[in-house]
């Protein structure tokens, strides 16, 4: 049995159980709980109680599952993120090599703020790429520089 199958038919007991409580006297029911008149309150509270319980418990099944998925989410982001980032890193670090030979005088200028262009951080190839680009000597290529349209190429 499928859990569809196991759902439809747990909904069917439950529809036949309150056609049958609906069509009962008050009486008719008491006598079937074993009930007296005056336990009918109480009853009804330990009823409400239970509902109340199942419907809190099922609510935070479904807010432990939505965090899940957030996190879960998040996590793909940010690693999603990373890699585009070391890429876009790599590809402005490659441009900013063809930029320096094809510009032998830019070099100097570049590695007397950053002595060595090979050991340059990340964080310095960006800033160094993004100062050149509003310099103008490079063409702004900051759409382009998703590492994966390279692989179009």
């Amino acid at each position: 049995m499928t859990t569809r199958d196991s759902s439809d038919s747990m909904w069917q007991v439950m529809a036949s159980l309150a056609e049958s409580i609906d069509g009962a006297s008050e009486a008719e029911l008491q006598d079937a709980l074993g009930v007296t008149p005056d336990g009918m309150g109480e009853l009804a509270e330990e009823t409400r109680s239970l509902l109340s319980g199942a419907v809190s418990a099922f609510r935070k099944r479904q807010l432990a599952s939505a965090r899940r998925d957030y996190e879960r989410s998040v996590t793909a982001y940010r690693t999603t993120l990373k890699r585009g980032v070391a890429g876009a890193t790599e590809r402005m670090r490659r441009i900013l090599g063809e930029v320096l030979n094809s510009n032998p005088d830019l070099r100097p200028a570049l590695t007397a703020q950053f002595r060595d262009f090979e050991t340059m951080s990340d964080k310095d190839i960006e800033g160094a790429f993004r100062q050149l680009v509003a310099l103008g000597v490079i063409e702004d290529e900051s759409d382009s520089l998703d590492p994966s349209e390279e692989d179009q190429r």
